[in-house]
């Protein structure tokens, strides 16, 4: 990677030569043909094809005739615009699909023997106008196809004229299961009505048998209304069609199963099976089953806000009403995410056989290694292979996600030759940037003594001009507060780094220099021990109200999470909660009252615990 760009010279001379050939190339091409002086818009079109919302236009077109023949779909409203239409014969409706055609108020006329809309295909709704034929023919007739007229209007399809016919939208009930449905009290089994606007519609809906079955869910126009056993349209609102479904099926009860980190849903941690929620019919019984993913440890299992301990899965029995139940976990493992810079063959460097992709790629593999051999750490990494291709940086920054550290593994390119400085280009914002640092640092001092560069390292910080990460890796790792670290390993481009990174040894020495120097970093050792957490600074407390007080405090490097304590009327402290965030909020407190506070961070690894020591006690009055 080039230390300014990541782009190195050559390809940027190869950029501009490709970029002037493609303006050369622009330069020649014939000039846009001007749009057609009778193309069909809005001001000048006889009728638009709307969607069944009868908002959204669809297409413009220059007659009704043409409007009918572009129909591509069902459930679509073809409107007159504008004026009056004058047919000089009859138009043959042919197409095979549900939908409306609205006069909007207008008037068609024609003179003709046969009728002036043919309907040989399909189910045409007509609506909100006239139709008249003076020819002897009829205004509307069926030779294959449906014609419908609204609900409720006294024309008839034989007529040559069809005079005042109301507006009207299409309702088209389906139903599922055991029940019966009535619209504003008459019976409805199922099928696609054309109801006249001018009331509003009242729909009820009953299982057959109540102590067995109910409304499963009612959708309308797809949108979910749940188990409800009435609904109504209001006539305000009818200015389109209708799709209605309801299901009826067994009594049922929602059990809402969630994994959570803290206070927070999270779906990293673990499992519960089945997920989400799960609909368990009356009487019967549904076992959850409880799972925990490497790294983190099941504390606690609650249901219905009772706790049950970390067990690992509960019978809901005879059920006969609505449950929850929550997997509560921690963190017991440094989760660090390894970036193998670029892909197969990519970046050639100073020596034959040198490609920054593949070399980095077997760095990865090392340090993934050496890393597993320190008890509490998980590795993952962006790609799985040595690909051809590679996702975008900003997207593996965003596979950072649920880990605490995400590192970039480069060689960097100079055209000058000798240049050889490792660099560690680290988060340039808070709450990431200190650790980013730090980390960095480290690295950077190891990459330097074990390859033994000429030149110092360096520490790089870089942003946009909105003040976020300049770098996409780093950038996507901060979309959730990861500590993100490209470490260049010194410089493909110079002769003798390049050979030192062409070695397998050499990268294998690398990566167990890297790996130890993260785990001096965190604290952790290859026989299991852990260093204890250190004590949270910038502890302060916020009085929000009355009954509520908001404690927080600066993150703990290594800590899994936080300990608050309260001091009681006997001058004691009692734990109140553990949290894996950097704030806590005590609610239900007494107006005007004093309250005393402590906090301390816990690190788990495995099954052990260490603790630092508490932060200095702080005290507030509530209002």
């Amino acid at each position: 990677m080039n230390c300014k760009n990541g782009i190195s010279s050559k390809r940027v001379k190869a950029f501009w030569g490709v970029l002037l050939s493609l303006c050369v190339a622009f330069t020649f091409l014939p000039a846009a043909l001007p749009s057609s002086a009778n193309a069909v818009s809005a001001s000048n079109a006889a009728a638009a094809l709307y969607k069944a919302d009868g908002k959204t236009v669809v297409r413009y077109y220059s007659s009704l005739s043409s409007a009918i023949k572009g129909l591509s779909n069902n459930n679509r409203i073809i409107k007159v615009l504008n004026k009056n239409v004058t047919l000089t014969g009859s138009i043959t409706v042919n197409r095979d699909y549900k939908y409306t055609i609205d006069l909007n108020g207008h008037t068609v006329t024609g003179s003709s023997t046969a009728a002036l809309l043919n309907i040989t295909a399909g189910t045409v709704g007509i609506a909100n106008g006239t139709i008249t034929n003076t020819g002897g023919g009829s205004a509307v007739a069926e030779n294959g196809g449906n014609a419908v007229l609204p609900e409720n209007y006294s024309g008839s399809l034989s007529s040559s004229s069809l005079g005042s016919i109301p507006q009207a939208h299409f309702v088209n009930l389906t139903a599922e299961g055991s029940g019966s449905q009535t619209l504003n009290g008459s019976a409805w089994t199922s099928g696609s009505r054309f109801i006249r606007t001018g009331s509003s519609l009242h729909l009820n809906f009953a299982p057959t048998d109540t102590s067995t079955y109910e409304v499963a869910g009612l959708t309308v126009n797809g949108s979910k209304k749940g188990k409800v056993t009435s609904y109504t349209i209001a006539d305000s609102s009818r200015t389109r069609d209708y799709s209605i479904s309801v299901k009826y099926d067994y009594i049922s009860f929602n059990v809402k199963a969630e994994t959570m980190m803290g206070s927070s849903a999270n779906t990293i941690c673990g499992s519960i099976d089945p997920a989400g929620t799960t609909a368990v019919r009356k009487g019967e019984s549904r076992t959850f089953t409880i799972s925990t993913k490497d790294g983190y440890q099941l504390n606690d299992v609650v249901v219905d806000g009772v706790s049950q301990g970390a067990v690992t899965s509960y019978t809901f029995s005879n059920v006969n009403e609505d449950h929850t139940i929550s997997a509560y976990y921690e963190k017991t493992a440094l989760f660090i995410m390894l970036d193998p810079g670029h892909f197969k063959n990519y970046n050639k460097g100073a020596v034959s056989g040198y490609y920054e992709g593949n070399q980095m790629w077997k760095l990865s593999n090392y340090l993934e290694s050496a890393l597993k051999q320190y008890p509490g750490i998980i590795v993952g990494k962006t790609k799985s292979s040595l690909m051809t291709y590679e996702s975008g940086v900003y997207a593996r920054g965003l596979k950072a996600q649920g880990y605490d550290l995400f590192i970039s593994l480069h060689s960097n390119s100079s055209d000058v030759s000798s240049v050889d400085y490792p660099l560690a280009i680290v988060s340039a914002n808070e709450p990431m940037y200190t650790e980013a640092r730090g980390i960095g640092v480290k690295l950077a001092k190891v990459v330097r003594s074990t390859m033994n560069t000429k030149q110092s390292y360096q520490i790089w910080v870089k942003r946009q001009s909105d003040g976020r990460d300049w770098y996409g890796v780093i950038r996507g790792a901060a979309k959730y507060d990861v500590p993100a670290v490209i470490v260049e390993h010194s410089f493909h481009s110079n002769r003798t780094a390049a050979k030192w990174l062409m070695s397998d040894a050499n990268l294998q020495e690398m990566a167990n220099n890297e790996a130890a120097a993260i785990a001096d970093y965190y604290g952790l050792s290859k026989d299991g021990t852990v260093a204890a957490p250190k004590k949270p600074s910038g502890f302060k407390l916020t009085v929000k109200s009355s009954s509520k007080i908001k404690i927080s405090w600066t993150k703990s490097l290594g800590a899994t999470g936080y300990q608050i304590y309260r001091k009681n009327s006997s001058g004691n402290y009692v734990r109140i909660a553990t949290t894996s965030s950097s704030s806590y909020t005590d609610s239900g407190l007494t107006s005007k009252t004093t309250y005393t506070y402590k906090v301390r961070a816990y690190r788990t690894n495995g099954s052990s615990k260490t603790t630092s020591s508490c932060a200095s006690a702080r005290s507030a009055t509530t209002k």
